[in-house]
């Protein structure tokens, strides 16, 4: 089993520009393994370091970020969200799931909505090439697949994380264990872009 480490980190000030939130984000993972890192993106904007023994995903909320981290080359995929949102996700229901889904979802929208955002950032694509919609998620126990037209783009595990009002999903290639901690930084509320 990979053991992941997610990192959750609350800004407090303002919401942060995007370069800023990668700033973040290389300060996070440089001060969990105690030495200088590159924060580098493909083609379709998956994130990466210049260290392949390490494997990072990073989602945000308004104020949150949250980053997931394991040892390996292995494929990860994490979204957060904030719990109150649900209003939000119910008005694009019929945007974000397939038909079959909305039927099979009743409860926890939110939860629904993380796993999907999670397996279509570990696919690597996003949805680049697909409408929300078009991207079925199966699930049994842990595991999952996500198809389109009845054709199967990715598989994996997944972790529903619940802390506080924050709903978070990790998916992977291989079977996880995750430890949540809360990262702070004194620079957090005045960081600026080094990377």
């Amino acid at each position: 089993m990979t053991h992941a480490t997610i990192l959750i980190c609350h800004h407090k000030n303002r919401q942060p520009s995007r370069s800023e939130w990668r700033a973040i984000v290389k300060k996070m993972v440089e001060s969990t393994i105690g030495s200088p890192v590159k924060l580098l993106f493909d083609d379709l904007g998956k994130p990466h370091l210049d260290n392949p023994k390490i494997s990072i995903s990073y989602s945000h909320t308004k104020d949150t970020l949250a980053l997931a981290l394991v040892q390996g080359d292995i494929k990860i995929g994490l979204d957060i969200e904030k719990a109150s949102r649900i209003d939000e996700i119910q008005q694009i229901q019929k945007f974000a799931f397939s038909q079959g889904e909305q039927y099979a979802i009743t409860t926890d929208l939110v939860s629904n909505w993380c796993l999907k955002e999670a397996a279509v950032k570990m696919y690597g694509r996003g949805f680049r090439d697909y409408d929300p919609a078009e991207v079925v998620i199966l699930t049994e126990n842990s595991s999952f697949s996500a198809n389109v037209q009845n054709h199967e783009i990715t598989r994996g595990y997944f972790r529903i994380i619940k802390k506080g009002s924050l709903i978070m999903v990790v998916c992977s290639d291989q079977e996880l264990s995750t430890h949540v901690k809360h990262w702070r930084e004194s620079m957090v509320g005045r960081v600026k872009n080094d990377s």
